[in-house]
């Protein structure tokens, strides 16, 4: 299978998936679960999860989807699916728009498609890395190219935070910047605002972030010409274990050349990033 029917099919199922949710929406919200690691799972998540999986499974590729990863290390593969069914489960339990469908597929490790689609606005982006290819398609079925903001900075540099998951470090930053904060549930999400153009960056040094967080987000924002890196530069890695233990930085190359020394001047002032940060 090509990149182009790839990136076709992660689309049509990543839609195909948000109907899913919103048909069991009431119920979903109003009965959450726990998982192990005291996340919450509701039925939508399922539901979700299941027309993914059922959609890729005839291409033979690995698949790590967040509601059947057992833990352990994710091995190396030539090409290997990464899935959020619903990637801001609290967002969606509490009655917010915050929440999206994430397919991701990384090539030897390296995000290469990637699908977001929110499903209370049917809104959509989505990327081919290699091919510098990124869209975002509204809610009536427009499509629009997308690519990173080119010019300097806004004086006051706008950076999308999490609602869910407060951290010092990124706090201590966007202070520090004299930023705007942007609070957003999605990590997805957070990356539409930055091809969309209404932030420069994401910040976080949160360790609940994980590889399907991150794979269809990074493709997304790597197809518009923006970068995605640990807190300590480094590519996020989709083998081993699957959180991020160094945090995520996702950006315009703007406002990395801008903001990353004071980003640095964080690592070594926090000792980098702890469980709670």
């Amino acid at each position: 299978m090509t990149h182009d029917s790839d990136l076709e099919l992660a689309t049509r199922l990543a839609i195909d998936a948000g109907r899913a949710v919103l048909e069991v929406l009431p119920q979903a919200r109003a009965k959450p679960t726990q998982k192990s690691d005291e996340s919450p799972v509701t039925a939508a998540d399922l539901a979700s999860d299941r027309v993914i999986r059922e959609g890729l499974a005839h291409l033979g590729d690995p698949m790590v989807t967040e509601e059947t990863w057992r833990g352990g290390d994710i091995g190396e593969h030539a090409r290997a699916w990464f899935v959020d069914p619903i990637d801001g489960t609290e967002d969606f339990i509490a009655g917010r728009a915050d929440y999206c469908v994430q397919i991701g597929l990384c090539t030897h490790g390296v995000p290469a498609i990637g699908v977001i689609h929110q499903p209370a606005t049917g809104a959509t982006w989505r990327g081919w890395a290699a091919k510098g290819l990124c869209e975002a398609i509204d809610g009536k079925g427009r499509t629009h190219r997308r690519r990173v903001d080119t010019r300097g900075l806004p004086q006051r540099p706008r950076i999308a935070i999490s609602v869910s998951h407060p951290s010092e470090v990124v706090d201590y930053i966007v202070e520090e910047l004299g930023g705007v904060p942007i609070p957003k549930g999605s990590v997805g999400l957070k990356i539409g605002l930055i091809v969309d153009g209404e932030a420069d960056a994401y910040l976080t040094a949160s360790r609940r972030i994980k590889v399907w967080d991150t794979c269809a987000p990074a493709a997304v924002l790597l197809a518009a010409g923006g970068l995605v890196t640990s807190l300590l530069e480094q590519p996020l890695r989709y083998s081993g274990p699957a959180p991020h233990d160094a945090g995520v930085c996702a950006w315009t190359p703007a406002a990395r050349a801008a903001l990353n020394p004071k980003v640095q001047e964080a690592v070594v002032r926090f000792s980098l990033v702890g469980p709670s940060q």
